[in-house]
């Protein structure tokens, strides 16, 4: 379904990323956040950039002197990752069963990859295999408490609340309107959606919670050990380019960012 719906509005979905104000988290949490942690260490490094989309974080990592290459499942974000970035090779294929040979590289960045995927401990064991031995895996996801943080009307006042956290499901959410809906029933009854009307109807995305349990056992399991993690907040000076979204996630957790190392 991820493949088929990026396939389809891709070209729109890369348009968007343009807009500093439509890729708030994106822009002013996410790759700050990432960039911190790889910045310095991949210069001359073999890396993959999972996920990497239409390539615009795989560009940076050459930049910084990484020895890099993208995958993506979407032949249309690939598409435009080579026409804007010819020096780079990219490949089509799913995360979770790449050409890539064992032990090919030093670092294998992916941002905003795995919430898409139910069954993570199948992509961490990939990565691992991928990886060399003390290889680097360093990855952002949204931050499991974003997605049981729910607002509700109270006596007129918008307040937020948790909702169910134990738990596999899948969530779905609009990511050219910013829609998002839980997929599974909530007792509360007026749980309000935060829908910008200037999107573009059909981009439903599916991804699934992983508690914080989840996560590092999984990583654990497939041989991996964490070394850091961030859950990044805005800087001040994006706040002129969305004040709900920046009000919203200097309170409360959005994404969070995990360095992990293979033993």
């Amino acid at each position: 379904m991820t493949k088929n719906i990026y396939n389809k509005f891709g070209k729109d979905y890369h348009q968007q990323e343009k807009d500093p104000g439509k890729t708030f988290s994106k822009r002013f949490i996410v790759n700050p956040a990432m960039t911190f942690l790889i910045k310095d260490i991949v210069k001359n490094k073999k890396v993959l950039d999972l996920a990497c989309g239409a390539g615009v974080f795989t560009r940076k990592l050459s930049s910084w002197g990484a020895k890099v290459v993208g995958l993506d499942i979407s032949k249309t974000l690939i598409e435009i990752a080579r026409n804007e970035n010819s020096a780079i090779q990219f490949y089509i294929a799913d995360a979770i069963k790449t050409p890539f040979k064992n032990s090919q590289f030093d670092i294998i960045s992916s941002s905003l990859l795995v919430h898409y995927i139910k069954n993570i401990k199948l992509l961490f064991n990939e990565v691992s295999r991928m990886l060399k031995k003390r290889g680097l895996f360093i990855f952002s996801i949204r931050h499991p408490m974003t997605e049981v943080l729910k607002k509700i009307e109270i006596n007129d006042k918008r307040e937020y609340v948790l909702i169910p956290y134990f738990h596999n499901k899948k969530y779905t959410w609009n990511m050219l309107k910013r829609f998002e809906t839980i997929s599974y029933k909530c007792d509360l009854k007026k749980i309000m959606n935060s829908a910008v009307e200037d999107g573009i109807k059909g981009m439903e995305m599916v991804n699934y919670h992983h508690t914080f349990g989840n996560i590092i056992n999984c990583l654990n399991d497939s041989g991996f050990v964490i070394e850091r993690l961030l859950e990044p907040k805005p800087s001040k000076r994006s706040e002129k380019y969305n004040k709900k979204d920046y009000s919203r996630t200097s309170k409360y957790p959005s994404f969070c960012v995990i360095k992990a190392r293979k033993i």
